[in-house]
């Protein structure tokens, strides 16, 4: 098990390079009232969970740094509003049982928001997620009526990783810092015994939790959900707060996770489901038929470039019959993207590889709220 606790860096108004970064751009203040406006744009008026794309922008930045390193990710969300936020890195790996589970727990400063972030895989194992052994459908450890099926890596990399999760995700609900304060910070004296000691700022509890992931991340997120809300411990105290803070589930080329009896089991947890998926990106698509049949839940959404936003389907994604054949589509969906003569050739191919990048749902996120830019450096 492996724990790394970040705080981010002090940065000045403006970069090295001369790029103005986001106090010097933004037209809302960054840091609390930054939180306290993403809170506000998350619920309609009866109170209920609703899609923000300003919310959308934020996790989808997140997502995609968390291809990074946790010191990396929590400079960039410092540079895009979440001020002095603290990044608890949470992993475990083990190669033999095809476990590659990473996350991130991100405080806000004050502790009232929480973001946890699932990393997906590196693109050069995406193709064995959906296609070897790992990808055999499990039982979802539930009491409950329904017994659904989910794939195997997906839940197995959830349940390995989920404990020290959990513990983290109590110790927010406790108003407690997951993250120790930088070295020589927080140092008090106390009068009464005589001698300095450290301690952990005080935090409010945390009012809004918000699960995000891309790719293999974003399977792992909407995995973590369904435990809330359908795993055998959903009736514990801890469970039962995190149900009543979790805001929202937003993912990214989030590959399909269950059959049709565990989407019906997570019928209560569907409203707060928001998958985004770009254009013909592949993934969403995966595991191909060929493995079982699979079905989405939740709400989708797909990015239009005649509206230059993210806009809600009637429909999800159908799932790919065969893996060879979606994968070679996707291939030349992929290089139809890299040659400018095959760009000019505008091939409307139903499956790409390239549209899966972390980087068009930052790019598309952050073009549909024109007035926050983000910031890459």
């Amino acid at each position: 098990m492996q724990h790394a606790r970040v705080h981010p860096t002090q940065e000045s108004p403006r970069k090295p390079s001369g790029i103005p970064t986001l106090e010097a751009e933004k037209p809302f203040e960054p840091g609390k009232k930054y939180v306290d406006r993403l809170l506000g744009d998350t619920r309609d008026a009866q109170g209920n969970p609703r899609y923000s794309a300003s919310m959308s922008r934020l996790l989808a930045i997140t997502s995609g740094w968390a291809y990074s390193d946790a010191e990396m990710l929590s400079n960039v969300l410092h540079r895009n509003g979440l001020r002095n936020n603290r990044c608890e890195y949470i992993g475990v790996v083990n190669d033999a049982l095809f476990v590659f589970a990473k996350a991130y727990f991100i405080q806000s400063e004050g502790g009232r928001l929480g973001i946890l972030c699932f990393r997906g895989t590196e693109p050069s194992n995406i193709l064995n997620w959906m296609t070897d052994a790992s990808v055999n459908p499990e039982t979802f450890l539930t009491d409950l009526e329904g017994k659904g099926m989910v794939h195997g890596g997906f839940y197995r990399n959830v349940m390995a990783v989920w404990p020290s999760i959990l513990s983290s995700l109590e110790k927010a609900l406790q108003g407690q810092a997951v993250t120790q304060p930088p070295e020589g910070a927080d140092v008090i004296a106390l009068p009464d015994k005589g001698r300095a000691q450290s301690r952990e700022p005080m935090l409010h509890p945390m009012e809004a939790l918000y699960i995000t992931g891309h790719s293999l991340g974003a399977a792992m997120a909407t995995l973590a959900a369904a435990l809330l809300y359908q795993g055998v411990d959903r009736e514990s105290e801890s469970y039962v707060q995190l149900r009543r803070v979790l805001r929202g589930i937003y993912t990214y080329g989030q590959p399909l996770v269950g059959d049709e009896a565990f989407a019906e089991q997570c019928e209560e947890v569907a409203p707060r489901i928001f998958r985004h998926v770009y254009k013909n990106d592949i993934v969403p698509r995966l595991p191909p038929r060929a493995t079982g049949k699979f079905k989405h839940f939740g709400q989708e959404y797909r990015w239009r470039d005649e509206t230059q936003q993210w806009e809600y389907s009637q429909e999800d994604v159908s799932q790919a019959r065969t893996v060879v054949l979606s994968s070679v589509i996707g291939v030349f969906g992929w290089l139809g993207q890299q040659f400018e003569l095959l760009r000019k050739l505008k091939l409307k191919l139903p499956y790409s590889w390239e549209a899966h990048s972390p980087v068009h749902y930052m790019s598309t996120t952050i073009q549909q709220t024109p007035l926050q830019r983000a910031e890459f450096g």
